[in-house]
């Protein structure tokens, strides 16, 4: 009896927090417990998570099945505009998606954001998506930034999940509000596959963003050297022309500057990317608006790393970087003298 009374007060002393607690971590006893000494399956904790979208977003069925049989509202977002089904999605749990959809959560996520098949994507839940899909959700979903489902799974490489939604009718020549595509998004990933994909569908290669961000440079900075190579090999402009290996941002920087300007937070020289672009034709002495040009930024670099050593730096790989940033030296003042 004592320790019935001690269980009866602690569950008096309840709050909505500790219901979601139960919830986030699949405690169905727990949680059981809670509602019975009156806890309520609406109320939010204080962080405006409601015990259902706990459950959901974590993959527990059992809790979330009973909830709903107390009364939780498969439809009813939290604080934050994301319903059950969204969570679900997220989470990736068919069993719980299929039992929310049962139970009247719309599939399409007509009115709410983030949508279910919006959060499926973004989990990279294939199997989600297709049930979503077959359900009546629309595959040309646009986020509140702007980016559609067909690009975020392009950004991903997920070439399955973007061939399925190509499938359902997703826009392959979709564009962002700053120029962004689906050939871009791929690129700045770094993925080839991706990118072989949507080349083989007719998207050039040659996309450029607003900021003059083209595929090239996306394809440098993510250090890929392979992309980088198909897309010198099989690029064309709008005129047809092989693609140029020195292609300019809005502030005038080629994809060389912007691989010697990463050096000092990457630690190391991208030796083959750069060599690349080197046989391609870049050319080291280029200038970009503010009159920096790749060899001269490389120069400063090493030069502050040589002021480093000769103080004592005692990083053993700094040494190694200092050689790295030396030897491409080497390379661009040859390829200046050309």
């Amino acid at each position: 009896m004592l320790v019935a009374g001690a269980a009866m007060v602690a569950s008096a002393n309840a709050s909505p927090d500790d219901l979601v607690s139960a919830c986030k971590s699949g405690d169905l006893v727990k949680v059981k417990s809670l509602v019975g000494s009156g806890e309520r399956v609406t109320a939010p904790g204080s962080d405006g998570v409601l015990p259902l979208m706990a459950a959901c977003l974590n993959g527990h069925v059992p809790v979330a099945r009973y909830l709903v049989e107390a009364g939780a509202d498969v439809k009813t977002p939290d604080d934050y505009g994301w319903t059950p089904l969204a969570g679900a999605a997220r989470g990736g749990n068919m069993e719980l998606v299929t039992l929310l959809v049962e139970q009247g959560a719309d599939p399409t996520g007509k009115g709410v954001w983030p949508t279910p098949i919006e959060c499926a994507v973004q989990g990279g839940n294939k199997d989600v998506v297709a049930f979503l899909l077959d359900k009546g959700a629309p595959a040309n979903v646009v986020s509140r930034s702007g980016v559609s489902l067909l690009m975020d799974a392009c950004g991903r490489g997920d070439v399955a999940l973007a061939g399925l939604l190509v499938k359902h009718g997703a826009d392959v020549n979709f564009k962002s509000p700053v120029g962004r595509n689906c050939m871009t998004s791929a690129c700045f990933g770094g993925h080839l596959d991706m990118v072989k994909l949507l080349h083989g569908k007719g998207l050039p290669l040659c996309s450029v963003d607003s900021n003059g961000g083209s595929c090239l440079l996306f394809a440098a900075m993510s250090g890929n050297g392979e992309l980088v190579k198909y897309i010198l090999d099989h690029g064309k402009d709008e005129k047809g022309e092989s693609i140029y290996v020195d292609t300019l941002d809005k502030d005038e920087n080629t994809p060389l500057l912007v691989l010697v300007s990463r050096v000092p937070s990457k630690g190391v020289v991208d030796t083959k990317m750069m060599e690349l672009l080197l046989e391609r034709g870049a050319d080291p002495s280029r200038a970009n608006a503010k009159g920096l040009t790749a060899i001269g930024l490389l120069k400063e670099f090493s030069g502050k790393l040589s002021e480093a050593l000769e103080k004592g730096a005692v990083n053993p790989g700094l040494k190694s970087l200092l050689g790295e940033m030396k030897e491409m030296e080497a390379k661009m003042e040859k390829k200046v003298r050309k």
